[in-house]
Formats: structure tokens, C-alpha cells, sequence
């Protein structure tokens, strides 16, 4: 931990400075022996967090690349997807009377980064920044469905496709036969493949590629989705207004996948 924490320093060190910096001067300003530093600059700089930006002399001196600035569009694009999309999560939960959740994948598994509660009490409910598998969930079912095969099978490979109630999928042929069935119908139910008495439906979000980047759904008991046709067509217009948000140039996602 202590030479993670130095590599961190020796990062905020350089962008603070705004200029190269050389291994001298930063051994003396953060107080790290100089052969400890040079092995923080050697590794920083083989992982491509930093590049060699002048040398004068024997002295070298080090400089950031873009790629931090990677991590900082992803974190602006989730960012900008949690704030766009949280009036129409907050209009699917009043239409609903359900538990509204939007997702993301992450790691290889669905990782719900905003929700929107009700006053009722759910048995069973992840919360945000919680991670579930994505064959256990309608939002990563959602999602998988437009995940490219080779992606799907290194999931699998990794994941596997662990039984969490009696009603899980948990064999890859009827994992493929539902992420098409989703693929067709532009929606995905958990009816109660994560914990009995739970129901989910959930709908993908495109950005303005066409890409799916997310999902929104709703969750409930199971007895709450006795209207399911309506449920399900106020989680595709959910989704629908959210991908218009990010300048998706289809209609909703059922009819532009028919």
C-alpha cells in the first residue's frame, strides 16, 4: 500500500506542477529516496500515466499523458447520464409506483449507479453502487443483449452463470435464446431469477452512436405487476426519452429493432 500511495503522490505531484518535473526534484519534494522514486517513475511510466518530456543532460524530466483523462470521461459520461436521466427515472416511479434503478456494466456485471425509491418496503433490493450478475437481472439482461458475442462468452467464461433461485438461467443456450427474445421485444424481466417473490423489467439505453450504454428498470414484488403490458410500455418510454437525451437518433428501442 505504501508504494501505491507513493505512486499517487508522484502523480498529483506532476499534475500540480503543471511542468516537467525531474526525478531529483521530486525524490526532494515528497521526501521518497531517489531509487524508490525512480521505480515509481519507471512504472508510472511503462503503464502510461507519464512520458518523458525533456532531457538535459543526464537529467530527465517527466510529464503526464492523456491517458488519466480516459477515467475522467468515463466518469464525466456516467455523471452526465445519472443527471439527465434522474427527472425521467423520477416521472417512471410516480407512473409505476415501483423501485426505478439505472445501470451500467462494470467488471463483467451490472453495477446500479442511481435509483429512485419508494416509501413501501422491498423484501429484496440492491442499491445504488451495488453490483448484481448480469443472467441474474433485467438490467443486465437488458444490456447483454447488445454486448458482442465474443464479449458474452468471455463473461461466461469468467461469471459463470450461477443459480440464484430456481427460475435463474443458468445455461448458456437458454442465456443466448432470451438475450434475443430481448433483442426482438426492445425489453428484459427478472421474474424472480435473482430472489423469489421479485420482479423486474428493464430497457435499454442507446447513446447517440446507437451503442447500449446503460438500462433502466423497475423492481417490485412479484404481485405488484399485475398491469405488466403497461409497466413494461412506461420502462420502454423511460428508456426511449432517456436515449433521445443523449442524442439517439432511433425511435423506441422495440420498434427500431423491428
Amino acid at each position: 500500500m505504501a508504494s501505491l500511495e507513493r505512486g499517487l503522490d508522484v502523480l498529483e505531484y506532476i499534475a500540480a506542477r503543471r511542468s516537467p518535473c525531474s526525478l531529483d526534484h521530486i525524490s526532494a519534494a515528497l521526501s521518497i529516496p531517489r531509487t524508490s522514486c525512480y521505480r515509481i517513475l519507471k512504472t508510472l511510466h511503462a503503464k502510461g500515466y507519464i512520458q518523458l518530456a525533456e532531457t538535459i543532460g543526464r537529467e530527465q524530466k517527466w510529464e503526464l499523458t492523456y491517458k488519466l483523462c480516459i477515467f475522467a470521461d468515463l466518469i464525466e459520461e456516467e455523471m452526465s447520464l445519472r443527471t439527465l436521466a434522474r427527472p425521467f427515472m423520477k416521472e417512471l416511479a410516480d407512473a409505476v409506483d415501483l423501485f426505478v434503478q439505472l445501470g451500467i456494466i462494470s467488471n463483467n456485471k451490472v453495477l446500479y449507479i442511481d435509483d429512485v425509491k419508494r416509501s413501501k418496503v422491498l423484501r429484496v433490493y440492491a442499491p445504488k453502487w451495488s453490483y448484481l450478475e448480469l443472467h441474474a437481472c433485467a438490467a443486465g439482461l437488458a444490456m447483454a443483449a447488445y454486448l458482442p458475442q465474443n464479449q458474452l462468452e468471455e463473461i461466461i467464461r469468467e461469471e459463470g452463470l450461477a443459480r440464484k433461485t430456481s427460475k435463474t438461467i443458468t445455461s448458456e443456450a437458454e442465456f443466448y435464446a432470451v438475450l434475443e427474445e430481448v433483442r426482438k421485444r426492445g425489453y428484459s424481466i427478472d421474474d424472480e431469477y435473482y430472489a423469489n417473490g421479485i420482479k423486474c423489467v428493464a430497457a435499454p439505453i442507446f447513446n447517440y452512436s446507437g451503442k447500449c450504454v446503460a438500462a433502466v428498470g423497475v423492481t417490485g414484488h412479484s404481485d405488484e405487476f399485475a398491469e405488466l403490458e403497461r409497466i413494461i410500455e412506461k420502462v420502454q418510454e423511460c428508456a426511449d426519452k432517456i436515449s433521445r437525451r443523449m442524442h439517439f437518433g432511433g425511435h423506441a428501442v422495440s420498434r427500431q429493432l423491428s
